[in-house]
């Protein structure tokens, strides 16, 4: 990532631009994919369209008007940044007519025990992971200076790995588009 990335967006995709009605679409579009192309010629992993669901129009509509609005950057926290490159992943973005591609993943980081766990067994925690691959991000990135997490789990629920600009999207059918999401998201970006 360039140093003149100043404003960055945290990005998750499921419950965020990728919605519950969307889910399963991407099994829809691999039986398509196997149907169209001979095992022969198929690729391994298959072009990255065939990937993941479709991400939700509105959805995407909400986002580009932050992103327009913000000038920000996307940095993005998913778990589909595993099956695909950022390169792909813009190409990804660029065909559901995002209007900025992602400049980067944020670290995949294996499960850890959060500080404030009594038991004495190992707990894997999505929110304690994304939290904490979030600040290790930016403890790596000290140029940026706005930046927001918007995701469908709290990552604010561990005080050792608090996210303190966060919007959740709690609502799986509405995601971004939810009514005061895209303005909480704006109210981390001074100057717009």
């Amino acid at each position: 990532m360039n140093n003149h990335h100043e404003r960055i967006i945290f990005l998750d995709h499921d419950d965020v631009i990728c919605l519950q009605s969307n889910w399963g679409s991407r099994a829809a579009k691999l039986r398509k994919y196997k149907k169209q192309v001979l095992p022969k010629d198929r690729e391994d992993p298959p072009p990255v369209y065939y990937r993941f669901d479709h991400f939700d129009e509105k959805a995407v509509r909400t986002l580009n008007a932050i992103l327009e609005s913000t000038g920000a950057q996307i940095v993005v926290t998913s778990t589909w940044r595993s099956i695909a490159t950022v390169d792909e992943m813009g190409e990804y973005y660029e065909r559901y007519g995002i209007i900025r591609k992602p400049v980067d993943f944020t670290r995949e980081m294996e499960p850890v025990e959060p500080v404030d766990n009594k038991d004495s067994q190992r707990v894997y925690s999505m929110e304690y992971i994304r939290a904490v691959e979030i600040l290790d991000y930016l403890s790596s990135h000290p140029e940026i200076k706005h930046w927001v997490a918007i995701d469908d789990l709290n990552l604010q629920k561990y005080p050792d790995a608090y996210i303190e600009h966060f919007v959740i999207t709690d609502e799986p059918r509405e995601g971004i588009k939810r009514i005061g999401v895209k303005e909480r998201v704006l109210s981390f970006f001074p100057d717009i």
